[in-house]
């Protein structure tokens, strides 16, 4: 193990700019902080701050050195392509895992200042989990936009660097899928209070489903009023300010960052409402109006609690859930882990809900088919299907195309199938369980001349 006590490193303050030597301070402060915390792993993971004033310059620990033996002059300052620009007279390089990661954030996303990449046992074992972060905790429910990364190995590829942006997306904390956390933050102090909160987070989750006992889930309404409580106001406009305000201006999409972001145009604003926490079933009044006109008063009174839960929840968690689905898209796999040449497709969780509403909580694709969907004795009237459908895709509307497949398919079946056919096919059709859930798919094949031949089939997924 190298012994840095007696490397003497000469004070860099004299060499640069006051605006870099604050932002070096802050930055050393930064690791001794995450190493008083205990989020360290040895002298791997970085924090990077971006250095005022450069254009394409930023900061990173020297690839040898604990966190708690950074100094504000041991920060080595590097451009965008890895290579050094001013160096610290370590001796020591930088990690090309490092530069990867951090390198396409800073360059991605002009309004981040710092990015902070952990390997916590805690964080570690939420981006192991499935679920991802649930909203178990106060601290958990700060994240409404939490962005999630599939590991791809060491992140020594520079491909990854678009997919990398791609999934952090505005969002200011991400979750790299089976290797750790990520926080990105305007300031170092932003970027820390992420991190200290997602933290804390993982370890409330992690010992709570050590208990091996039910979980108390709040409610989405509850979720969101939480999470509209810890969104951030202006942008504080002095140092000290934005320091003691920190945690309530850590979501750098949606604040004023002077010199880096413009100030949102009201008008604009005005022109373009957020709807979410909307119940869109009562959002438009003359829609209850309608349906008591085209529906037997009965049926409409027995429907009535459902239209208005999914319209709720369609406005609220439906479409939270669909933020994240839309930057975690399906994965097809051609092969399984053991090399059998078969395609099966990864769904992500919040997707994997988002069907099980649809298909499962509500039978959108069944109701039409048989009886027994909410409650019905008989198979309800396609403008009750419609009607639901039409509530649940102004969240998802992506899975507008399973949903109307799988019913079509049924209607088709029904109407011109073979009772061999139906017989085998329809019990899955019209299934609210997701694991014995069979699902219509359209496949086009390219034929000669240019012409297509689309083919209408079941797929049984298994996903």
């Amino acid at each position: 193990m190298t012994d840095l006590s007696n490397l003497k490193i000469p004070s860099l303050r004299s060499q640069v700019t006051p605006a870099e030597w604050q932002a070096r301070v802050e930055l050393a402060a930064c690791y001794r902080l995450i190493a008083h915390f205990g989020m360290n792993d040895l002298i791997y993971n970085h924090a990077t701050a971006r250095v005022p004033g450069e254009e394409g310059h930023f900061l990173i620990n020297a690839y040898g050195y604990a966190y708690e033996e950074v100094t504000a002059s041991s920060l080595v300052k590097i451009d965008f392509d890895g290579k050094t620009v001013l160096d610290s007279g370590t001796g020591y390089g930088i990690n090309q895992a490092g530069f990867v990661i951090h390198s396409a954030i800073h360059r991605g996303r002009e309004d981040v200042g710092c990015v902070i990449h952990t390997h916590s046992p805690a964080g570690m074992a939420v981006s192991a989990l499935k679920c991802g972060l649930l909203p178990l905790t106060q601290n958990a429910m700060f994240f409404g936009e939490l962005a999630y990364h599939d590991y791809e190995g060491p992140a020594i590829d520079l491909d990854e660097q678009q997919r990398l942006v791609r999934d952090l997306g505005s969002a200011s904390a991400m979750i790299l899928r089976n290797h750790g956390l990520l926080t990105a933050g305007r300031t170092v102090c932003e970027a820390f209070v992420v991190l200290h909160w997602l933290e804390r987070a993982c370890q409330a989750q992690v010992m709570a489903m050590a208990c091996n006992t039910e979980l108390n889930h709040p409610g989405a309404d509850v979720v969101r009023t939480t999470n509209e409580r810890y969104a951030p106001g202006p942008a504080p406009q002095n140092h000290r300010a934005r320091v003691a305000g920190a945690a309530a201006h850590a979501r750098p999409a949606r604040s004023f960052v002077p010199g880096v972001m413009k100030p949102a145009d009201p008008v604009a604003q005005a022109a373009l409402p957020d709807s979410r926490g909307i119940n869109l079933f009562h959002a438009d009044p003359d829609y209850a109006g309608l349906l008591k006109h085209y529906l037997e008063p009965k049926l409409y009174a027995h429907l009535l609690p459902h239209f208005e839960r999914l319209g709720a929840i369609a406005g609220d968690e439906l479409d939270l859930l669909a933020a994240t689905a839309d930057r975690n898209p399906p994965v097809l796999h051609q092969r399984t882990r053991s090399g059998e040449d078969r395609q099966w497709i990864e769904k992500h969780p919040a997707y994997r809900r988002l069907e099980e509403v649809a298909f499962g909580e509500y039978g959108l694709a069944a109701m039409s088919h048989r009886g027994g969907v909410l409650g019905w004795p008989a198979p309800l009237p396609p403008i009750a299907k419609y009607a639901l459908t039409y509530l649940y895709v102004q969240a998802e509307f992506g899975a507008c195309c399973p949903l109307s497949m799988t019913d079509s398919l049924t209607r088709t079946l029904r109407k011109f199938g073979d009772p061999a056919l139906v017989a085998r096919y329809l019990p899955g059709l019209t299934q609210q369980d997701l694991d014995a859930l069979t699902q219509g798919a359209m496949f086009m094949t390219e034929q000669g001349a240019g012409s297509d031949r689309i083919e209408d089939r079941p797929l049984r997924l298994r996903c």
